[in-house]
């Protein structure tokens, strides 16, 4: 057994907790779960070890702690859920959901292992009062049932004793069936029996939930558990789908779903809307890769301190394989956060050709990776990299300065690059793959209606008028992303060259599981190829190394002045 790669998952009988114990164990870990009101099923093909526990009282957690020796993380998916029973026999209730017996063995075993794991606690929605929408996670808690209380009471204990933790607060879980049948039946599962039975069943019509995905609930704990740069202490975060629906539209949308919501009064110890502000937990993974700026300015030092290297067309994902990450983050159990580009280069060749991930496809092996090309940025380096053969289809250039760190989120000294020699998509597309007559921007609602791009800080381009904050409601919340076209006045530059602000045009709603919005060097260099989009990167290096500084704004010519005028249309953004 590798040194703390082992995973703990309590509650791993339970529907969400063989899921967990199945993927985590795939993923390469080794994977212990307990059970107690239920027989252990046989997951993971039976490399999963099962462990009887009861964490009401703590016997057997010694044992099993003892079995599995140091760990990595503990995943808490043990609960009582039931809202009736809990109301019926709340100590029991908090015996089991406040793992107070759970945080004493670990805190022994730590001592004892010197290990102090991730602590994973999945906690509910059911701690809001449910009295409006968009619950953030900085709200006040305030549960109107047993269990609410009893989850709000584990957060505050694992708070105050456990610092390694992230807290889930989970909408409603929905999917398919778990690999073992489980006593207790979930939401679309009961709509599937109820429809079979052809049996007439009432839905809450006032009740709404952000019902969450199983495997969506895989990949972020998946995540969590493979370790990431930003600190995991004290995290909470809301977790649910993107849609806030009620019961009796969630039957609808079933297949063969009721024709007519039936309205039945809800018990006083269901509260009536639970939809949870998901930005945090967006914006938490969104973050998890470095970004490039969009090149504006060509650096002094560009032909002798960058590399280029031709960007794939394509999703940039995340991939997470065996126990490190693929994005050269984390190899093995060592970090390389803090290596310079150039190492890191060095590093994910040499290991790549090592463990043969690049090795033609097979049953395990369903992916091969293959490292990208780096070149120098001098004249015949960058002509490679823009226009050389690859084996792939190019959709511009990605530029990364040899000593620089891998930052998460954006950094400068990564850099973005694209003309319509070295790419399909130098200019944004709609869904269709058409270009707008107008450059579109996704940009994000800030407080009192001001409306700006994804940097930190936001930069701030303009201003909801009041009518059209109203008329938005819910939608021009603060973290909202919005889709807006540059209207005829344009960007306004102050002498610098940077953006002030713009002349915005309310376009609809954003897909909000982009996670952020466009940054400002994204605005600023759409806004510029639009208007002398024969401008190439080989152009602004042969100025540069002459002698003349340029940069991408002078040299497709000045900004017009940009003019707002309050129009008709309340969806125009005012001037800063």
């Amino acid at each position: 057994m590798e040194q703390r790669r082992t995973i703990l998952i309590t509650g791993g009988s339970g529907y969400l907790g063989q899921f967990l114990v199945e993927d985590i164990a795939a993923a390469g870990y080794r994977v212990g779960f307990t059970h107690f009101s239920s027989a252990a099923p046989r997951l993971a093909g039976g490399s999963a070890a099962a462990f009887e526990v009861d964490l009401a009282t703590g016997a057997g957690l010694a044992e099993c702690l003892d079995a599995l020796g140091p760990l990595l993380a503990v995943v808490n998916c043990a609960a009582v859920s039931s809202l009736a029973i809990c109301e019926r026999d709340p100590a029991a209730a908090r015996a089991v959901n406040v793992p107070h017996k759970l945080l004493d063995s670990l805190k022994r075993h730590a001592a004892a292992s010197g290990a102090r794991p991730l602590l994973i606690q999945l906690s509910s929605d059911q701690v809001y009062a449910g009295t409006k929408a968009y619950w953030t996670e900085d709200d006040a808690c305030e549960p109107v049932n047993a269990y609410g209380r009893t989850k709000l009471e584990a957060e505050r204990v694992i708070h105050r004793r456990w610092p390694e933790h992230c807290i889930l607060r989970s909408s409603i879980i929905y999917g398919p069936l778990s690999p073992t049948p489980v006593p207790r039946m979930l939401f679309l599962q009961f709509i599937d029996r109820a429809l079979c039975e052809q049996k007439p069943t009432t839905f809450f019509e006032d009740e709404y939930r952000c019902a969450v995905w199983v495997n969506d609930i895989k990949d972020i704990v998946r995540t969590l558990v493979s370790g990431t740069q930003e600190p995991l202490q004290h995290r909470v975060l809301n977790m649910g789908g993107p849609a806030r629906l009620s019961r009796d539209v969630e039957a609808e949308r079933e297949p063969g779903g009721a024709e007519e919501p039936v309205h039945v009064d809800r018990p006083r110890h269901r509260p009536r809307d639970h939809a949870g502000d998901l930005e945090s937990a967006r914006n938490f993974y969104a973050r998890q890769l470095m970004q490039p700026e969009w090149l504006i300015d060509i650096p002094s030092d560009l032909a002798t301190h960058w590399y280029a290297l031709p960007r794939p067309e394509g999703k940039r994902c995340l991939v997470v394989a065996a126990v490190g990450r693929t994005d050269l983050m984390c190899w093995k159990g060592y970090a390389l956060y803090d290596c310079s580009a150039e190492f890191r280069l060095f590093w994910l060749h040499t290991k790549l050709a090592e463990c043969g991930a690049g090795a033609a496809r097979g049953p395990r092996h369903r992916y091969p990776f293959a490292p990208l090309t780096a070149y120098a940025c001098d004249s015949g380096g960058l002509h490679a990299a823009l226009h050389g053969s690859v084996p792939f289809v190019r959709d511009g250039v990605t530029l990364l300065h040899k000593e620089g760190y891998y930052e998460l989120g954006a950094s400068p000294l990564a850099l973005l690059w694209k003309d319509a020699a070295c790419s399909r998509y130098h200019l944004d597309t709609d869904a269709a793959g058409i270009v707008p007559e107008r450059q579109v921007a996704t940009l994000q609602c800030l407080p009192c209606g001001a409306i700006g791009t994804g940097d930190e800080p936001p930069h701030v381009l303009g201003r909801l008028p009041d009518a059209a904050a109203q008329q938005l409601g819910d939608r021009a919340r603060p973290g909202r992303l919005l889709r807006f076209s540059v209207a005829s006045g344009g960007l306004q530059l102050g002498p610098d060259g940077c953006p002030l602000s713009a002349h915005l045009h309310y376009e609809g709603p954003a897909n909000q599981r982009r996670g952020k919005a466009d940054s400002l060097s994204k605005v600023h260099f759409q806004y510029r190829a639009r208007r002398q989009p024969a401008t190439t990167l080989e152009l602004l290096l042969a100025h540069h190394t002459g002698g003349t500084h340029l940069s991408l704004e002078q040299s497709q010519g000045g900004c017009e002045e940009v003019h707002f005028v309050e129009p008709a249309d309340s969806m125009v953004c005012d001037a800063q």
